[in-house]
């Protein structure tokens, strides 16, 4: 569990909601409070893919509003929920994501104990969810080139 400390520190200098992982507000995005504690690179790789979200699911001027707010919520937005690290041992660099509608199936996939788990970095992990409209996703990583190699995909075991 992350300690007050930690928290404080992720919203102010990622500007990342940290939450439950059913959260009660309509944030963009949002970090279990049960979540191990990312590095620095995967705040930073959290905090762009917010970004992205916003500039991809809202108009121009609808999206400036969100990105002025401390933390970015809006009414209505199915909030992406990250994790890392689980209950299983041999899963503290493991990533994790629901979505805060989801109420049947495992809490959050990939689920670890099904047989075909694959464990994911963030960075695979983003490239998971962002499948359905990889063009925009890549475009995004182009544009974020500081971001993404900062993360290497070395770390994920």
């Amino acid at each position: 569990m992350l300690d007050p400390g930690a928290i404080k520190r992720i919203r102010a200098g990622f500007r990342v909601p940290v939450d439950s992982s059913h959260p009660a507000a309509y944030w963009i995005i949002s970090l279990d409070v049960d979540s191990l504690m990312p590095t620095d690179e995967e705040l930073a790789l959290l905090k762009s893919y917010q970004e992205f979200l916003i500039e991809a699911a809202y108009n121009e001027h609808f999206a400036e509003r969100l990105k002025r707010l401390e933390l970015p919520k809006c009414v209505g937005h199915n909030t992406v929920v990250f994790r890392k690290g689980s209950h299983l041992e041999g899963t503290d660099n493991h990533w994790f994501y629901r979505r805060a509608s989801w109420i049947n199936g495992p809490t959050y996939v990939p689920y670890a104990l099904s047989e075909d788990y694959k464990p994911h970095t963030l960075r695979e992990l983003l490239d998971r969810i962002q499948n359905l409209v990889p063009q925009k996703w890549e475009r995004w990583k182009e544009n974020n080139k500081k971001v993404f190699s900062a993360v290497s995909d070395a770390s994920k075991r």
